[in-house]
C-alpha cells in the first residue's frame, strides 16, 4: 500500500465518524423541538447540544481543511511520481536510444565489411584468373622444353667406383713429395702410369698406397712414368682408350689434390696442342700424375696446371699429355 492510499483511507474513516455524530445530534434535537412539553432542563441541554454541533461543525470544517490540504499532498506526491516516472522513462528512453544507435553503428560495420570482403573476393579471382593463365603458359615452356631437358647431359658415368679405385696416392719418399697415379693393366701385369715429374732420380724410392714401386719407363720430354706394381687384383684398373677426344669433348680428372683422395672435376677439352690437351678441369698441387678421362677411359695424364691471373680476377685450368704420347710410352711393353 502507498502512501496515497494510505492519506485516503484516513480522510474517509473521519468523515465517517464526524456524519454519524451529527446525524445523532439531529435526531435528539428533532425530538426536542416535537415536545413542547421540555423542561427547562431539556431547554438547557438543547443549548449545550447547539454549542456540541458548532463545535462539529468547526471540526468538520477544519477537517475539510484538513482533507483538501491532503488531497494537495496527494497531488504533490502524485506529481513527484509521475516526474520519478518521467525521469525512469527518460533513463529507459535514453537506453533504447543508445542501443539504437550501437546497433546500427554495428549494422555500418557490418555493411563495410561486407563491401571489404565483396573487393577482397574480386581482387582474389582476378589473381587467381592471372594464376591460371601463368599455369597454363608454364605448361606450355615446359612442353617446349621438354626436349632440350631430356639432351642434359652429366657427368654420371657407370664405372665411377673403378674411377675412384684405379686412382692411387703416389709418395716419393726419397723427395717427399706427393701426387697421383692410376692402375693399368699391360699383358695382363699391373702398372701406374703417372707423371715423371714426381721423380727427382731414377734411383728415388716411390710408394702407391701401401705398395713399393718399380720404375719402367721415364719420359721426361713428355712429362710421363710407367710403375710395376705387385696388386694382384686388389685394385681396380681402367683401360687406355684407343679414341682421343676432341676440342670441346667432356672430360674428367681424378686425383688427390692437397692430399684429398679421390676427387673428381669436369671440364672440357679447350684445346689441343702438339703432344697435350688443355682442359678447364680444376686441379691443385696432388693432382700430378692423375688420369684425364673420356667416356671413362684414359686419354691423357695431368702434368701441370696453368694459372689467369689479371686483378682481381683469378682462374686455372689443367694441361695434360695426350692420348698419343700415352700410347708411344707403352708400346714396347711386354
Amino acid at each position: 500500500m502507498d502512501k496515497g492510499d494510505k492519506i485516503m483511507r484516513q480522510i474517509f474513516k473521519k468523515l465517517f465518524v464526524l456524519t454519524v455524530k451529527v446525524l445523532v445530534l439531529g435526531c435528539l434535537i428533532g425530538l426536542l423541538i416535537g415536545n413542547t412539553m421540555v423542561s427547562g432542563y431539556m431547554a438547557s441541554t438543547l443549548g449545550t447540544l447547539s454549542n456540541k454541533i458548532e463545535i462539529y461543525e468547526q471540526q468538520r470544517n477544519e477537517l475539510l481543511v484538513e482533507v483538501a490540504h491532503s488531497i494537495a499532498d496527494l497531488a504533490d506526491y502524485t506529481l513527484e511520481n509521475d516526474r520519478s516516472q518521467n525521469e525512469i522513462s527518460k533513463i529507459i528512453l535514453n537506453k533504447v536510444i543508445d542501443n539504437t544507435i550501437k546497433v546500427d553503428n554495428i549494422r555500418k560495420e557490418q555493411i563495410t565489411v561486407e563491401e571489404d570482403f565483396e573487393v577482397v573476393k574480386s581482387n582474389v579471382e582476378e589473381k587467381l584468373k592471372v594464376v591460371e593463365s601463368n599455369v597454363d603458359k608454364i605448361a606450355e615452356v615446359q612442353k617446349k622444353y621438354e626436349g632440350v631437358l631430356k639432351n642434359i647431359k652429366t657427368i654420371d658415368i657407370e664405372n665411377i667406383d673403378d674411377i675412384k679405385g684405379a686412382n692411387v696416392l703416389i709418395y716419393n719418399i726419397t723427395a717427399n713429395t706427393f701426387g697421383s697415379g692410376t692402375h693399368i693393366k699391360i699383358n695382363e701385369k699391373s702398372y701406374i702410369l703417372t707423371c715423371a715429374h714426381l721423380v727427382k732420380n731414377q734411383g728415388d724410392e716411390l710408394w702407391a698406397d701401401v705398395y713399393s714401386l718399380e720404375l719402367v719407363r721415364l719420359d721426361v720430354k713428355r712429362d710421363l712414368a710407367l710403375y710395376a706394381i705387385d696388386c694382384g687384383d686388389l685394385i681396380p684398373y681402367l683401360e687406355v682408350s684407343d679414341v682421343a677426344p676432341k676440342e670441346g669433348s667432356e672430360v674428367l680428372v681424378i686425383g688427390n689434390p692437397d692430399l684429398i683422395d679421390d676427387m673428381i672435376t669436369d671440364g672440357i677439352v679447350a684445346k689441343m696442342d702438339k703432344g697435350y690437351y688443355i682442359v678447364t678441369n680444376k686441379i691443385y698441387f696432388g693432382s700430378s700424375g692423375g688420369a684425364v678421362l673420356y667416356k671413362g677411359k684414359i686419354v691423357g695424364v695431368v702434368t701441370k696446371f696453368r694459372v689467369m691471373f689479371t686483378p682481381p680476377m683469378i682462374t686455372n685450368c689443367a694441361e695434360a699429355t695426350n692420348l698419343a704420347s700415352i700410347q708411344e710410352l707403352i708400346r714396347s711393353i711386354k
